[in-house]
């Protein structure tokens, strides 16, 4: 079975799955942590972006020139995945987020000593764009090591460690800069707390069935550079399909997230209103992204539910957000997104794990991180171009742009869908090739064979063959074909 092929331990000759659960879950909240203290503190940079613009702490920079930084820490974390696994190969799973560990203080604390806007592009951007990388790839990375049917479900509580953080960081920054008078101390705070709670993180993690590690030489880094690029995984439909999906879902994602607060206050609502929308959705994240991997593993399914959910989001953005002025239809706009515009961060790895054989995750993801790098790098810039103060709702071209790509993201799960439901209409007519084989078997033998078990075992073979059929029709319908998936 696919089962047996992917997790048969290739020293004992033994099938050894993932357990599903014991220390498994105290790695997910580990990994929620790091998520927590990268992914989390960075949702609260549009604090620092309103703060710096508002006092004109760099003088002569711009709105834009503030949206670059945010735009090269998530595209430098993510360009730099496969050197992150890699790096993990070579020299340790816990070695490498220990010096990532330390690059990301390094990174914020000589942030706080900033004077220049190069110095912010450097400290704020670079370092710690790059230590992300090093940090939640190989934090991301055990879950498809100790899950295998609660895959989704963990997936979403490592994803709600983003929200969480987002919430937290959002409002402890604020008001320590209130407290301070500017944004030197809230920096040094962040570099304080989250070594803290990474290094903590980082003790208590741990991969299962850990390969033992590689030396440290030019050929190494050579073999491992060409398997993570290998053509074989290159060339599998199933990677595109969930990379361009990603891509462009996070692509969405972080547009909403950008324009809402902002689109709030340009409606002629507060600053503290709009903080207050921006930690609702936060929080909604954090309940909503478990919710989504409980809900998919137990009863719809992650393709299925992935679909579900975008198909959702672009209803909220197009129905609702656009036409919401209130704060209060506000508030329930940023409640229903938060439950679920953070599907495409909880269900990538998940879609991946599901369509790779265990040895090749960690290439298949890291590629996706890689091209969806170049996705993420100008959404912030994007959003401000699209900025019209001339309108009554000055983000409506942000609003329509961010509902056309999660349209355009969608199209992408259902050829994904339909490879999934064609290998396992595939396997199920090979079985029932092998039914038919000892029938016949059984005839030749002249041992009683059931009529009504032929006629059946040639009605399922026809429908498998009709459904299986290389035409648009075939293709449609094995699309649209009623399988949790």
């Amino acid at each position: 079975s696919t089962v047996e092929r992917v997790f048969t331990n290739v020293t004992t000759g033994t099938v050894d799955l993932p357990p599903d659960g014991g220390y498994g879950w105290v790695c997910c909240i580990c990994a929620l942590v790091v998520l927590f203290s990268t992914w989390g503190n960075n949702s609260a940079f549009g604090v620092y972006l309103s703060y710096y613009i508002d006092n004109d702490v760099f003088p002569g920079a711009t709105q834009q020139d503030f949206a670059w930084i945010a735009g090269l820490i998530v595209f430098l974390a993510q360009f730099f995945a496969p050197f992150a696994v890699i790096s993990e190969r070579l020299i340790g799973f816990k070695t490498t987020m220990s010096i990532a560990c330390v690059f990301h203080f390094v990174g914020y604390l000589l942030a706080s000593f900033a004077t220049k806007l190069w110095h912010l592009f450097v400290c704020q951007g670079v370092i710690v764009g790059i230590s992300y990388s090093f940090l939640f790839v190989p934090a991301c990375s055990i879950i498809p090591n100790w899950f295998l049917k609660k895959r989704a479900i963990a997936s979403g509580i490592l994803c709600s460690g983003t929200g969480l953080g987002g919430m937290v960081y959002s409002l402890s920054i604020n008001a320590l800069i209130q407290k301070t008078g500017d944004q030197r101390w809230s920096l040094r705070m962040v570099a304080i707390v989250t070594t803290v709670s990474l290094a903590i993180a980082i003790f208590f993690i741990k991969k299962r069935n850990q390969p033992p590690r590689q030396k440290v030489n030019w050929i190494n880094f050579r073999d491992n550079l060409r398997a993570m690029f290998s053509t074989q995984i290159l060339k599998a439909p199933q990677l595109w399909y969930i990379t361009l999906w990603f891509s462009l879902a996070l692509l969405g994602y972080n547009m909403t997230l950008f324009s809402f607060a902002s689109s709030a206050t340009a409606l002629g609502l507060s600053q503290h209103q709009a903080s207050v929308l921006t930690a609702l959705i936060n929080a909604a994240q954090a309940v909503g992204r478990p919710t989504m991997g409980l809900i998919a593993d137990a009863y719809v399914g992650r393709v299925n539910y992935s679909i579900i959910l975008n198909i959702v989001v672009i209803i909220l953005i197009f129905g609702f957000w656009m036409v919401a002025r209130s704060f209060t239809a506000l508030l329930l706009c940023g409640l229903c997104l938060g439950f679920t515009l953070g599907v495409g961060n909880v269900m990538n790895s998940v879609l991946i794990a599901d369509a790779f054989k265990a040895e090749d995750f960690a290439a298949a993801w890291s590629i996706l991180n890689m091209v969806m790098a170049f996705f993420v790098l100008f959404v912030e810039v994007i959003a401000l171009s699209l900025r019209d103060n001339s309108l009554s709702n000055p983000f409506l071209y942000a609003q329509i742009f961010a509902g056309c790509i999660f349209v355009v993201a969608l199209l992408f799960l259902f050829p994904l869908r339909e490879w999934h439901i064609k290998a396992m209409l595939g396997r199920r007519r090979a079985e029932t090739q092998r039914e038919v084989e000892e029938v016949q078997g059984r005839k030749v033998l002249s041992l009683p064979v059931s009529e009504d078990y032929v006629v059946k075992l040639d009605t399922k073979q026809e429908n498998y063959n009709h459904l299986l059929s290389e035409t648009p029709r075939g293709y449609i319908k094995r699309t649209l074909y009623p399988l949790k998936v």
